[in-house]
């Protein structure tokens, strides 16, 4: 899943990085970049790989949680098209936003860094306290032909949905070999 992420990445980046806990071990042949400490969950990851784009004097850098692997580049477009100077721009369906696929501006990272700091290491109520632009369904439905490119997968029955969208051609198909990422 991490390799669809990195694909559906590498179109709008100059690099893809994966960030993971400090025991994980595969890089899948792209740059590892330990969690931040202070932290388990997706914050850790979050900050950073915020932390890396600022020393890459990067203004945002784009975040995408592998358990969301139909995901598409076409989404992933929209992002980057609808950034202005909010801290995070991401894909809401249903009005469930969803951080972990989104563009982050570096500008987030004192509001990401206390709150992995304290016991409050939720991604969305980081969000809530940082200038957020939600892209609605209509706006980013019209750029992807994936029938459902937020599929979290946290259960074997969602990876069983998700191998079957693919599988009918309903998601887009993983680039192969080195994407120079």
């Amino acid at each position: 899943m991490a390799l669809r992420a990195a694909a559906a990445l590498a179109p709008h980046s100059a690099e893809v990085v994966l960030v993971a806990p400090a025991s994980f071990s595969a890089t899948l042949g792209l740059e590892w970049v330990p969690d931040a400490p202070g932290g388990q969950g997706p914050l850790a990851g979050v900050v950073a790989a915020l932390e890396r784009a600022q020393r890459c004097a990067a203004h945002g850098c784009l975040v995408l949680a592998c358990d969301l692997p139909l995901v598409d580049a076409d989404l992933v477009g929209a992002l980057v098209d609808a950034w202005s100077e909010e801290d995070v721009v991401a894909p809401e369906r249903a009005g469930r936003l969803q951080p972990l696929c989104g563009l982050w501006s570096v500008a987030a990272l004192p509001t990401a860094r206390a709150a992995l700091a304290s016991r409050d290491r939720s991604v969305a109520g980081v969000v809530g306290r940082l200038r957020l632009r939600a892209l609605g369904e209509p706006e980013w439905r019209t750029r992807t032909a994936a029938p459902d490119p937020l599929l979290n997968v946290n259960t074997p029955a969602d990876l069983e949905r998700a191998a079957a969208l693919v599988a009918s051609g309903g998601a887009f198909t993983a680039r192969t070999g080195s994407s120079g990422a």
